[in-house]
């Protein structure tokens, strides 16, 4: 477990970490990062959506700071926002969707804590991705649900997730 730090607002905003670390009511998170598999299916996704970014009308980001309460930022692995809203350095509208991607540090609670913030600041698609067992989930009603498939209705957007895990350039497992 990383150790807790506290800095003010200001101080985190103005603060370059790398990588980049989430701000919950003072305390500084570092965040869940750095294996080939979690690398690899944030580019995945990341791609998939950019390669359909005019198509779909918006942008997609990895990440990006969020703004989800006074006093929390948090930082999604991928970010997808409206292509007519305007950019923000630091994200405070609510983004089309989020997409955590598990880390072997990772715990449900903690995606659990993550998804009621964005769900809470207006987030209405929500979607963690286990890159290990390469399955989607999306968080509704404050439960994550199975899917085979993306789907965002009121942009006509629906294609099937084996489509994005056809994409992940896969490494072979080391024998230790």
């Amino acid at each position: 477990m990383a150790t807790t730090v506290h800095v003010p607002l200001e101080t985190y905003l103005n603060t370059g970490y790398s990588p980049d670390v989430e701000y919950i009511d003072g305390e500084i998170r570092e965040r869940a990062v750095g294996t080939y598999e979690h690398s690899e299916w944030q580019a995945a996704v990341v791609t998939w959506f950019r390669t359909h970014a005019q198509e779909w009308k918006l942008w997609a980001n990895p990440e990006l700071r969020i703004q989800t309460r006074p006093t929390s930022y948090r930082v999604p692995d991928v970010t997808l926002l409206d292509e007519s809203h305007p950019l923000e350095e630091i994200v405070i509208a609510a983004p089309l969707a989020t997409f955590e991607i598990l880390s072997p540090t990772d715990t449900w609670l903690e995606v659990a804590e993550k998804s009621r913030e964005y769900a809470a600041m207006g987030v209405s698609q929500i979607w963690v991705v286990d890159p290990v067992k390469e399955l989607l989930w999306l968080y509704a009603d404050e439960a994550f649900i199975p899917r085979t498939y993306f789907e965002m209705k009121e942009r006509g957007i629906r294609f099937e997730w084996e489509e994005v895990r056809a994409t992940v350039r896969r490494r072979p497992r080391s024998s230790k």
